[in-house]
């Protein structure tokens, strides 16, 4: 008796769904449906641009034309929609690789090089400072300047050292490989 009536809630829930869609506004329907599902194309949004979508799902077609339209700096394989080199397109856009080993099927494993690793990249952790699709800043940060270092180092303790009192808003990177280093400050050799 449970169960059916369970059921029966179900089916009400999803007869008012159906309902609202096929009698709302275009605007109204996009309120609805984003609800429940990411990707749902904005209809008050202008979309000038044309996309292939017999590669990408909804909603990697949507970030794909957010991230082009805003001049962001754009992974190769995204913007070429090359999906397949990273995900299984077969199995619902899942990873082919965790971590950096997906990074290595194309990048250089510069781990080899480096006496001692930045946390991140000894972790395998490449997206705790890169974005995988697209990123408004260069190299595909995650932060701006000093910004992305700062979001784990603090100041403070970063101050300590005389040198770093005078950089300003110089990149920390400037100085520092922020993969990692023959000793543990990371030095860039001049």
């Amino acid at each position: 008796m449970q169960r059916e009536i369970h059921i029966g809630n179900i089916i009400k829930i999803i007869l008012i769904l159906m309902f609202m869609i096929t009698s709302c506004s275009k605007e109204q329907k996009h309120d609805v449906l984003s609800f429940f599902f990411d990707g749902v194309p904005n209809p008050r949004k202008q979309d000038s641009l044309k996309v292939d979508t017999t590669k990408l799902d909804s909603s990697l077609v949507t970030k794909h034309e957010e991230s082009i339209l805003t001049k962001q700096y754009l992974h190769a394989p995204f913007e070429t929609q090359s999906c397949g080199d990273c995900h299984n397109t077969a199995k619902g856009y899942s990873l082919i690789a965790k971590g950096s080993a997906l990074c290595y099927n194309c990048h250089p494993d510069f781990r080899e090089n480096l006496k001692i690793l930045h946390g991140p990249v000894a972790n395998g952790e490449c997206i705790q400072c890169h974005q995988p699709h697209s990123s408004p800043y260069q190299r595909l940060l995650s932060r701006k300047g000093q910004d992305l270092c700062l979001y784990c180092h603090k100041r403070n303790d970063i101050n300590l050292t005389e040198l770093h009192k005078a950089i300003e808003k110089k990149d920390c990177w400037e100085c520092h490989n922020p993969h990692g280093g023959a000793d543990r400050t990371f030095l860039n050799k001049n």
